[in-house]
């Protein structure tokens, strides 16, 4: 495991309309999530700048893990440390099954808590994380009516559900009716901004990629 994060910076893109509705087509399929379709070109991304094929991605859960939590108002956050195996060989479509099928089954085991587990792997007493990034995804693409409502302002879209999960590294997608946000959470003490600028258009070139192939 490596040290988490301290001096945290942002660094924000927004992908147009077009390209997010023909990512949503293309998940539909290829018969998986579109969160799934974003972690798919974050992997290919990991793998392209570091040549790992054995990669772990934290990624925030909002459930509510145990009974004793049922009278708790609002999100319960849990990261989990999800295992990714890229095969170099596979195109981006079958990748993104195995992917959903990692993600699908990191999700599933999501009720674990998070501190245990990184004092194990991280091996530190503190609990620092088993994973150096993070990837979120959250979806605000809404039916008409739920539009109507934030139209007339009757209710507010939250944008971040954010949890510090210590990664040195983090995209964050908010997925809404009229594109994408892709947000980089990064340590500005490993990197400047403009190697995340090119890390993030990197990640827009393979989702290009990805709808054309």
């Amino acid at each position: 495991g490596g040290a988490s994060a301290s001096n945290g910076q942002d660094l924000e893109i927004r992908l147009p309309e077009d390209l997010t509705s023909r990512l949503r087509d293309l998940a539909k399929n290829e018969g998986v999530s579109p969160a799934s379709i974003y972690l798919t070109a974050f992997a290919t991304l990991l793998y392209r700048y570091t040549g790992e094929e054995d990669l772990v991605v934290g990624v925030p859960t909002l459930r509510r893990p145990s009974r004793r939590f049922e009278e708790t108002v609002g999100y319960c956050a849990n990261m989990i440390a999800l295992r990714l195996a890229v095969d170099p060989e596979l195109s981006f479509g079958p990748f993104s099954k195995d992917i959903h099928a990692a993600l699908g089954e990191g999700l599933g085991n999501s009720d674990v808590p998070f501190t245990p587990i990184a004092r194990e792997h991280g091996g530190t007493a503190t609990g620092e994380p088993p994973y150096q990034v993070s990837f979120a995804y959250q979806n605000f693409v809404l039916d008409a009516a739920e539009l109507d409502l934030f139209a007339r302002e009757d209710v507010t879209l939250l944008s971040e559900i954010r949890q510090a999960g210590g990664a040195q590294l983090g995209i964050e997608v908010q997925d809404d009716p009229k594109g994408a946000s892709v947000i980089a959470g990064y340590d500005g003490d490993r990197f400047d901004r403009g190697t995340i600028e090119r890390i993030l258009a990197h990640f827009r070139q393979l989702l290009e990629a990805a709808v054309t192939e």
